[in-house]
């Protein structure tokens, strides 16, 4: 008998003693991966980062340095860090467009003040107070409007430039792309024109078209791991390339799991359409309904805040958004609307007695199988996250715990001291594992775990052990159902 050391070696004649350090028993409980969030989106020229480069951010500030105030990318992050300021983010812009169009949205006023007052307009979920005199007619007004709004405090943070014609107010995005961002007005209950001011119509003037290539950002990430990925586009094309990246990534010769996270501000019939369009495990798809809040600041804050949760098998409901705006009180989704979004592959939010908006349910957009047919395996997020935990911590266990080990048959003597491991010492060791697991509270039912698992040698690759587990995980507690049969007692 002998051990097997690392590195000393055994022809030492001189009289000296050797203590080796073998961290290979140390780590004794879970493998939790350090979590990294990556948002995507565009930058404006004043940014002073190269499209295409993913580096770590650290603040607001800095991703204004880098990507320019008010641009997609810099609102994403710091309306993402104002939610969660603790996980580490990266942030890649893309490359911008040579040709598509920015998208204009106008305001069109009728109607002549007669009484002093002022406007209350919001611009992408932020208020902008809009002072009129007695007398101002629809071009004034259209004049006031814009006037305000360049004034304003945050105008370098708006996603538009402003400028007035005769009796409109039109709003230029400040980059191309499909995405457009909210402008209304009398957003408030209690929100009224001043007197004599009719009416003030918003419209699209001119959709914006041709979003940024998501092929070159999926190319420049190469097999860089992020756990959470924001995405700020909803066309089909981008989505649909990063699904299928996110597909690959979560492959077991992969093994570079994450979830992305985009929102979409509609009706809930356009909301419907777009859960409909996706059918992926790997895409979280918010319905903001007509909230004020553009879509990509609604797709941050769900995704840092899902990020921040420690516990994967833990449900997300009652968790606050912060910086997400409701829609209009006689907007706001019933509960058997939401209820039909849960089936469109589209994750609901409720809204509280003061106006703050919660998670109601975060679901992926998985719908169908291959063969279209109905399959909620991987409805929930927390199954994607306690998956990928699950996953890490075991390859990670096993590298730890067996790193130079040698490999032999069941039913021979084990020699002691030797670094070497049988079928059943990685069994042994996996039911441990999964004792840990369930201390934890990511599955449930040992004896079920233990009955059906499965570890053997590989029949064609003697280095190799083969390995089939089916951990049962742990549900989540979403509601009760239950009957009240009440009594009613005779009279004395």
């Amino acid at each position: 008998m002998s051990i097997g050391f690392n590195t000393i070696v055994s022809n030492i004649r001189t009289n000296t003693h050797h203590l080796e350090v073998d961290n290979s028993r140390a780590v004794q409980g879970l493998n939790l991966r350090k979590h990294v969030i990556l948002v995507l989106g565009r930058n404006l020229p004043a940014g002073t980062s190269a499209p295409l480069v993913a580096e770590p951010i650290k603040s607001g500030n800095q991703a204004e340095q880098k990507y320019g105030a008010g641009s997609e990318l810099a609102e994403e992050i710091r309306a993402g860090k104002a939610a969660n300021s603790d996980t580490e983010v990266w942030g890649m812009s893309l490359d911008p467009l040579s040709g598509g169009t920015a998208g204009i949205i106008t305001a069109t006023v009728l109607g002549t003040v007669t009484v002093a007052g002022t406007i209350p307009m919001y611009i992408a979920g932020r208020y902008v107070a809009v002072p009129v005199l007695v007398g101002d007619d629809p071009t004034a007004i259209a004049l006031a409007i814009t006037t305000a709004y360049n004034a304003h405090a945050q105008v370098a943070r708006m996603p538009f430039t402003a400028a007035p014609a005769a009796a409109v107010a039109s709003f230029t995005m400040k980059w191309k792309g499909a995405e457009l961002a909210d402008v209304r007005f009398n957003y408030n209950d209690g929100d009224v024109f001043p007197a004599g001011v009719t009416s003030i119509t918003v419209a699209v003037g001119t959709p914006g078209a041709g979003n940024p290539n998501m092929a070159t950002a999926i190319a420049a990430l190469g097999d860089e791991w992020f756990d959470t990925i924001i995405d700020p586009f909803n066309d089909d094309t981008n989505q649909g390339l990063l699904d299928t990246e996110m597909a690959r990534r979560f492959g077991g010769m992969v093994q570079l799991e994450g979830v992305v996270f985009s929102a979409v501000v509609g009706t809930h019939g356009e909301t419907s359409t777009e859960g409909n369009g996706r059918n992926s495990p790997h895409r979280c798809l918010m319905g903001a309904n007509q909230s004020p809040t553009p879509s990509w600041v609604w797709a941050a804050v769900t995704g840092f805040v899902d990020a921040f949760e420690p516990d994967p098998a833990r449900p997300r409901q009652t968790l606050a958004l912060p910086g997400c705006l409701p829609a209009s009180r006689t907007l706001r989704w019933k509960q058997s609307e939401r209820n039909t979004h849960l089936y469109d592959g589209v994750s609901t939010h409720v809204v509280d007695p003061s106006g703050a908006v919660t998670i109601e349910r975060l679901i992926t957009t998985y719908q169908t199988n291959t063969l279209g047919i109905p399959d909620p395996s991987f409805l929930n997020i927390t199954t994607m996250r306690t998956l990928a935990a699950i996953r890490f911590d075991r390859r990670s266990a096993i590298s730890l715990s067996f790193p130079r080990h040698k490999l032999m048959d069941d039913g021979q003597d084990l020699p002691p001291g030797q670094p070497v491991v049988t079928p059943n010492t990685i069994r042994a060791h996996g039911l441990a594992q999964f004792q840990r697991w369930q201390a934890n509270g990511w599955v449930e039912n040992f004896e079920q775990f233990k009955d059906e698992y499965i570890v053997l040698r590989d029949p064609t690759d003697v280095d190799r052990v083969q390995e089939q587990m089916s951990p049962d995980l742990m549900n989540q507690f979403r509601g009760l159902s239950g009957q009240i049969q009440f009594l009613l007692s005779a009279a004395a």
